[in-house]
């Protein structure tokens, strides 16, 4: 009896161990994916490793300010799918595929492919070299002999500026702020499970998403866009601190748009980090031709709605507003998230002209209502209340600089507690905080938000997945009763859907304009009564106090907001949620024409690169419309309009496209056969 209970026991150790295993094996999945897309040119990675350190001590001087602190290479390409129909309705696919090279390898082409180095010194340099000109395979010397040389200019010019710092270090006495120093890992991360798509069953799907519009919207229609697109970054990171990074990380995302005769325009989306399954991610029952079709005819239905909608005038300068979940997630990012960005927040400081002192809300009472809490979501999976997200679009596990991504609660019961911050601004934003909010940001260290559009774009601290925790606490769990909160002497407006909104960080000026909204009157939302052209604005340092409620988890019964932020002149993927919101007295206005907004995201684009290009001064950049939304909150100096940020749900045309393409990139170098570079002013 004996030896037969050990023997049992011997047994139920081995069955757990399996589990253990198994448990163990689901929880490091993302980490320890075996398919590695970016195996093509793994092998850079120890090469890359010596090229930084001999760089390094090859060119190391012990002069202050051109003594070399840091070095650092990333390299990036973009391989994927871009589905599309146009007018006709005829399919148009772009994609890469995978190519043979002449010794017989298996290589992935790219739709681009580049290398950006960067070293700091008391100042910070970065230089980036373009692949894909003429060829998507280049061979791994060709790479490294590149590397190698970027890493020369780019050391060269960080020891020049080094110098030039030091010098008004020493005489202004200005104060400066190292570097935060990190020891780094080896680490792989890929979440790409599906290198091959299906491309008939894709475009099926696209093409069934027109029909459908063209059938319910018949004479009324005007034109319709369907598009989808998977792509995937693929990144080799390494730097003088350890860092050996391999991450790959793969997007897909649905944009259905259609515009009647009447100008009306609506539009679905639905992006996420992953492959197909991110279509699945709010209706996880359905097949994909069944969320085609419920997609499209909610785009059917709200455009119909806004072609019989009143304007917005006759709400007033100022109503109550409730705001839906993804709306509430658009004012996430744009009143708390921004301006919670480490980058922004010192850049507001050293401005004599700013309208606000961003500095000083950090420990701050940034709203009267103690229920209000932000977060900012670094992973894939995340939970609000009893609600799960998956697949979130803005999600980075590891940042530019291969620091883990942690998720970071910003706003803790109406107290901003944390930042979003960098190696380069982390010990400059804790400089001069209370003991107890500068103890917490040093505990959670650094935040893993700094990001790029791509390799040939400086990395900045931006979010990912921003929301609005939900409050369990409260009793209104549904729509309807958070709407029998407006008194019945009042009218009110609910927005159901959103173009997107911008933010003025140096005056705290806001904007979020909605998409479809309904009038709400004796406490009690009038579906039959849609409005269009309803502008909701503010300013972050009064706006606090205006959330007077927040709704459980129960109220975010519509999707995620996924789209783009953008800011100096660089779109990143993010996504953005909350519960329903009762905002109290908020100030209204009416847009003049249904293309409003991307007329305006529109010219926000084509400033900001003509700055980039040289074209435009930054001091010329200007909004007429950012202009008068500011004198309606109390702002009547005009400014400069360069460091406004806008986030918007789609981006104009055949902008998505376009993005995944990587159009628009501005490196310095170019590549030339044999592993040279050469010096670049055009654009790719």
């Amino acid at each position: 009896m004996v030896k037969n209970k050990n023997k049992e026991e011997e047994e139920n150790k081995e069955e757990n161990k399996e589990e253990n295993k198994e448990e163990n094996k689901e929880e490091n999945k993302e980490e320890n994916f075996s398919f590695a897309i970016s195996s093509e040119y793994n092998a850079l990675i120890d090469d890359f490793s010596s090229i930084v350190d001999s760089g390094k001590k090859s060119f190391q001087e012990s002069a202050e300010g051109r003594k070399i602190e840091y070095v650092s290479v990333y390299l990036a390409g973009r391989y994927g799918a871009v589905i599309e129909v146009d007018k006709k309705g005829i399919p148009k696919i772009e994609l890469t595929r995978l190519d043979v090279d002449n010794t017989g390898q298996k290589k992935i082409q790219k739709f681009l492919l580049g290398l950006r180095t960067e070293a700091s010194t008391k100042s910070r340099s970065i230089k980036t070299v373009e692949f894909s000109g003429e060829d998507s395979n280049v061979k791994n010397f060709e790479v490294n002999s590149s590397a190698y040389e970027a890493i020369k200019e780019v050391i060269k010019d960080a020891q020049k500026e080094g110098e030039k710092k030091q010098k008004k270090i020493d005489e202004e006495e200005i104060k400066y702020f190292s570097p935060l120093t990190t020891e780094g890992q080896p680490k792989l991360i890929d979440l790409e499970k599906e290198l091959d798509i299906n491309l008939n069953e894709i475009t099926d799907l696209v093409v069934m998403a027109r029909q459908i519009i063209k059938e319910e919207l018949g004479s009324k229609l005007e034109s319709v866009e369907v598009s989808f697109f998977k792509f995937g970054d693929s990144i080799i990171f390494v730097s003088s601190e350890g860092y050996k990074i391999n991450h790959v990380i793969p997007r897909t995302g649905l944009v259905i748009k259609a515009k009647t005769k009447d100008n009306s325009e609506a539009f679905k989306c639905v992006r996420g980090v992953g492959g197909m399954e991110v279509l699945k991610k709010h209706s996880p029952d359905k097949s994909y031709k069944e969320i085609i079709e419920v997609l499209s005819k909610e785009v059917v239905k709200e455009v119909l709605d806004l072609d019989r909608a009143q304007d917005s005038g006759i709400l007033g300068s100022e109503c109550p507003v409730i705001l839906s979940a993804e709306v509430a997630g658009v004012l996430a990012h744009e009143v708390f998230g921004h301006i919670s960005e480490a980058d922004i927040i010192i850049e507001n400081k050293e401005k004599k002209n700013a309208e606000v002192n961003l500095k000083s809300r950090v420990g701050g009472q940034v709203s009267e209502n103690t229920k209000l809490s932000v977060v900012d979501n670094a992973k894939s999976e995340y939970t609000l209340g009893k609600k799960i997200f998956k697949c979130g679009f803005g999600t980075v596990l590891i940042d530019d600089m291969g620091t883990d991504g942690k998720d970071q609660i910003l706003v803790e019961s109406g107290i901003q507690v944390n930042v979003l911050n960098s190696r380069y601004t982390f010990n400059e934003i804790t400089d001069g905080l209370s003991d107890d909010i500068k103890a917490k940001i040093e505990n959670c260290g650094l935040s893993g938000n700094l990001r790029s559009e791509n390799y040939s774009h400086k990395p900045l601290v931006r979010m990912r997945n921003t929301c609005i925790l939900p409050d369990e606490s409260s009793e209104l769990d549904t729509l309807e009763k958070i709407a029998a909160k407006i008194p019945k002497n009042k009218t009110g407006v609910f927005i159901k859907t959103t173009h997107g909104g911008w933010v003025d960080p140096d005056t705290g000026v806001f904007e979020i304009t909605g998409g479809l909204c309904y009038l709400i009157q004796n406490s009690s939302i009038i579906w039959s009564k849609p409005l269009r052209n309803v502008r909701m604005s503010g300013n972050i340092t009064k706006f606090g106090s205006k959330i007077k409620y927040i709704g459980t988890s129960d109220t975010i019964d519509s999707g995620t907001f996924t789209g783009y932020c953008g800011k100096d002149d660089q779109n990143v993927p993010v996504e953005a949620v909350g519960p329903i919101l009762y905002i109290e007295d908020a100030t209204i206005g009416s847009v003049k024409k249904p293309s409003y907004w991307f007329d305006l995201y529109n010219e926000y684009k084509t400033q900001l690169s003509e700055v980039k290009f040289g074209k435009r001064d930054k001091e010329a950049v200007y909004f007429k419309d950012v202009e008068e939304t500011s004198e309606k909150v109390g702002i009547k100096r005009k400014k400069s309009h360069f460091n406004i940020c806008m986030l918007t749900a789609v981006l104009s045309g055949d902008g998505e496209k376009k993005y995944v393409l990587g159009a628009g990139t501005k490196p310095d170098f170019s590549f030339s056969p044999g592993g040279k570079i050469k010096a670049e002013k055009g654009v790719y």
